[in-house]
């Protein structure tokens, strides 16, 4: 439970702390429509998938997302949906893919790099996989100068540095040095303690990619009739393919 809440803290409420750019383009009210558009159909899709886990409503989920991809191209977080459906599927090399496709609309984002390096190493490529945990660190370092007030930046390069070396102790020296520059951060002392356990790097990628459980729990709803229309329907297609 606490290796789920820290890859939370990492994947949802830290980046929604990250600081805005402060060279971000003032958006045009038609740019704002394609925008709200945007993230209308992505709503639609991953709430579908929150769901369902993609059970018998894949090719919806990726078709509405590519349909939000192409409203507003601009829309980062389009990417990285569609990427967590595919690595949901473990079709690791399409997500990768798509990761690397919106990282072109905005190369500071230190999200791209460093969910690439973690779906190369699941994939077993770990050569592959340091080359963008080297990158995130960079992108964590330029950014730091620009926003030293930002706890986002040192927690991400700490997490970065102890995959690249696959050491706890170096994510932990990493997560020292941070409390004591923000000591009144909260959960802080949380993640410190976190970073000192044996598994949790290990227990971070093994949960990245594992969406079963929405599946099962998708499962569970259906009647047993249900069930056994899902389970004829899926058995034709593994026939007719």
């Amino acid at each position: 439970m606490r290796t789920l809440y820290f890859l939370f803290s990492l994947t949802i409420l830290f980046p929604a702390c990250q600081p805005t750019s402060r060279k971000a383009d003032v958006m045009t009210h038609e740019d704002s429509l394609r925008r709200a558009q945007a993230i209308e159909i992505k709503v639609r899709a991953m709430n579908t998938f929150y769901h369902t886990g993609g059970i018998d409503s894949l090719d919806f989920i990726l078709e509405q997302l590519d349909k939000a991809i192409q409203t507003d191209t601009t829309f980062t977080q389009t990417y990285k949906d569609k990427a967590m459906v595919l690595t949901s599927e473990k079709d690791f090399d399409a997500a990768i893919e798509v990761l690397k496709i919106g990282r072109r609309q905005q190369i500071s984002d230190i999200q791209f790099p460093e969910i690439v390096g973690f779906l190369y190493q699941k994939k077993g490529d770990t050569i592959t996989a340091k080359k963008y945990y080297k990158e995130a660190i960079q992108i964590c370092a330029e950014q730091q100068k620009l926003y030293p007030d930002s706890i986002y930046f040192p927690v991400e390069r700490a997490l970065m540095l102890g995959f690249l070396y696959n050491s706890m102790d170096s994510m932990a020296k990493e997560m020292d040095k941070i409390q004591e520059q923000f000591p009144d951060y909260p959960y802080m002392q949380m993640f410190v303690e976190m970073s000192r356990e044996k598994d949790l790097l290990q227990g971070l990628l093994s949960k990245l990619a594992n969406y079963d459980f929405i599946k099962e729990e998708y499962l569970k709803s259906l009647t047993p009739e249900q069930q056994e229309l899902l389970r004829k329907k899926i058995n034709r297609i593994f026939i007719n393919h």
